[in-house]
């Protein structure tokens, strides 16, 4: 039987009113400009909503690429490093028994994160507060400080594979653009202005696309990347890109990042 989501408390709601109480005054509420979820993106927002809340790091969720919300299995493997040829085995028996036609690309895994989400949901107490007013003071949504749950659980110290560094994960050449980077002092390791940083860089993605959706996938898939994007498929409508393109490097990550920002922002 496929696992369909049932409704559920919003949980981010009440573990961040426990853990650092609502920092979004009246007048702040007033001057936000609002982050929309796109026509059609809804079911993966839930869908990250339930990775999040959900199921920890010892579950791997098998669901349906183009209906995520279609959950085939949940199955526990230990935290421990998953092996592929087991995984692709998983996803080849889920295609047959749930006639995919054989098409196990349909079936993905993903690991739950709720260990993750409730660690940086904790750890943001240190800084949510000032980085809202950054925010605001930039004349940028304030919702967008939520941005390193998914980038980095609000760990300065995060570094990824790639080179990128801190709470907002910034590579060394667009660090560079904003801040100090040398052998002695690195600042995408500082929070404060690492975040401001981070709102002026969205600021100016905001201004080149025109809508919120797009500035906040570039900040994972890149400025050029958005823009190869839009210039093939003809529109700056996030879900036709999202449909559309296909660009090598716009996988899985790229497609699902704003959805995964609104999930962890309203889950």
């Amino acid at each position: 039987m496929i696992y369909r989501a049932r409704p559920f408390v919003s949980i981010l709601i009440l573990l961040g009113a426990a853990l650092f109480g609502d920092f979004r005054s009246r007048e702040a509420l007033a001057d936000e400009t609002p982050l929309p979820t796109p026509s059609g993106l809804e079911e993966a927002v839930g869908f990250w909503k339930i990775v999040f809340t959900r199921h920890g790091a010892s579950e791997l969720i098998f669901h349906d690429t183009l209906e995520p919300m279609k959950i085939y299995k949940v199955i526990e493997m230990g935290e421990n490093h998953a092996p592929r040829r087991l995984i692709d085995e998983e996803r080849g028996k889920i295609a047959r028994e749930f006639g995919l036609g054989g098409d196990e690309n349909r079936v993905r895994a993903q690991r739950g994160v709720k260990e993750r989400f409730v660690s940086g949901l904790k750890m943001s107490r240190r800084y949510l507060e000032q980085m809202r007013r950054i925010f605001l003071e930039e004349g940028l949504p304030p919702d967008l400080a939520y941005l390193p749950l998914v980038e980095s659980a609000f760990d300065i110290h995060a570094r990824s594979r790639a080179g990128a560094l801190g709470m907002w994960q910034f590579m060394p050449s667009t660090g560079k653009r904003f801040l100090r980077i040398s052998p002695a002092v690195d600042e995408r390791k500082d929070p404060m202005e690492s975040t401001r940083a981070a709102a002026r860089f969205l600021k100016q993605n905001y201004e080149v696309f025109g809508n919120w959706p797009l500035a906040v996938t570039a900040y994972n898939h890149g400025r050029e990347g958005i823009l190869r994007a839009i210039a093939e498929v003809g529109s700056r409508d996030l879900m036709e890109i999202i449909r559309r393109y296909q660009g090598p490097s716009f996988g899985f990550a790229s497609k699902s990042f704003y959805a995964e920002f609104l999930a962890r922002n309203s889950a």
